[in-house]
């Protein structure tokens, strides 16, 4: 719930975000910080409406049940994706890729999702190339 109420923020009538959560993810139980994983994910919509140069933005994020006893969460966009060459270097302090060189920030945001993920002991993969936009998959263990 506070989740929707932060990206409401986000939102502009030219994007959409579509939060998916799957039945049985619903009895899932895990573990997070909830301002820790709020501002992730704000983070990475936050970087998929930015880097985005699509008349309409679309964000789409699903929670289900992922293998191994965890749940993953995707946030995937239609922005202008990240380079093959670039994508080691992301999660790195004070990164920014050349495209996003004009673009407000410091290259703080996915350092701190990593960050997260690191403090939380998650996994985060990411699936992007140049276009069409970018996959970032969380995957959370479940608490038994």
């Amino acid at each position: 719930d506070q989740l929707e109420q932060d990206l409401a923020i986000l939102v502009s009538e030219s994007a959409t975000i579509q939060i998916l959560v799957d039945q049985n993810v619903k009895e899932a139980r895990v573990l997070v910080n909830p301002f820790m994983f709020v501002t992730a994910v704000n983070n990475l919509v936050d970087n998929g409406l930015k880097y985005n140069k699509e008349r309409i933005k679309h964000i789409h994020i699903r929670l289900s049940i992922g293998a191994r006893d965890t749940v993953v969460m995707t946030v995937q966009d239609n922005g202008i994706g990240i380079s093959h060459n670039q994508l080691p270097y992301i999660f790195t302090k004070g990164y920014r890729g050349k495209q996003e060189a004009s673009s407000n920030g410091i290259g703080l945001g996915l350092f701190f999702v990593k960050e997260v993920m690191r403090i939380h002991r998650w996994k985060i993969d990411v699936k992007s190339d140049s276009q069409p936009g970018t996959i970032f998959s969380i995957s959370i263990p479940i608490i038994k």
